[in-house]
Formats: structure tokens, C-alpha cells, sequence
């Protein structure tokens, strides 16, 4: 019993902290919402799961939260990578664009430059 009031507190702070940040990650805010919930849902009535679980194939409803944690952890996995890709990308076209506009700007100043072939 003492586990399913910290649980449910845990979920309860989850989803506190959706609803505050839904308008910085509306998308994240929306799935933190739905999942805690379905959390609370899940440690109230654990029978439940266990049904829906074997809906699905499989004999218990820890497992199928675990299996359905597994693909979801995966898939944030997944989603930070390619995140991380595209800021690299951006980080080395912005550090390009500064060293050309930087030589540009030193090549224009520096009149030692005009006229000779240095890079």
C-alpha cells in the first residue's frame, strides 16, 4: 500500500510538471499528461492491466508495461539522436559561416591582402 501512495505521488508531480511546461514542449507535455495518468490508473487498479495484458498476449501487466517502457525508451533514445545530428549540423554551418564572414572581414581590412593571391 505504501508503494502505491508514492507511486501515485511520483505521477501526480509528472503530471504537475506537464501541465506547467506545456507551452515550452507542448508535444512532451501532452504525452507526460496522458502517461501519467495511465500510470495512476495502472497502480489504482492493477488488475486491470493484467486483463489488458492478456488481451495482448502476454501473462502479466508488469510485463506489458515493461515491454511498452522498453519501446518507449527507445524511441526518446531515437529522438535525442537525431536531435543531437541536427544541432551538430547546425553548430558546423553556423562555425563555417563565422570563419568565412571572419576572413572576409580581415581580408577587407588588412590592405597587405589586396591584390595578392593568399587565401
Amino acid at each position: 500500500m505504501v508503494i502505491k501512495v508514492l507511486l501515485i505521488c511520483a505521477l501526480v508531480v509528472t503530471i504537475v510538471y506537464a501541465v506547467r511546461h506545456r507551452r515550452h514542449t507542448p508535444l512532451v507535455s501532452m504525452a507526460a499528461l496522458v502517461f501519467g495518468l495511465l500510470g495512476i490508473f495502472c497502480v489504482a487498479m492493477p488488475d486491470i492491466t493484467t486483463t489488458v495484458a492478456n488481451w495482448f498476449g502476454v501473462g502479466r501487466g508488469t510485463d506489458l508495461l515493461l515491454y511498452c517502457f522498453i519501446i518507449t525508451s527507445v524511441l526518446v533514445v531515437l529522438n535525442l539522436h537525431l536531435r543531437v545530428l541536427r544541432l551538430q549540423e547546425m553548430l558546423t554551418d553556423m562555425a563555417r559561416e563565422f570563419a568565412l564572414s571572419k576572413a572576409e572581414e580581415t581580408e577587407a581590412h588588412d590592405p597587405a591582402t589586396i591584390g595578392s593571391d593568399a587565401p
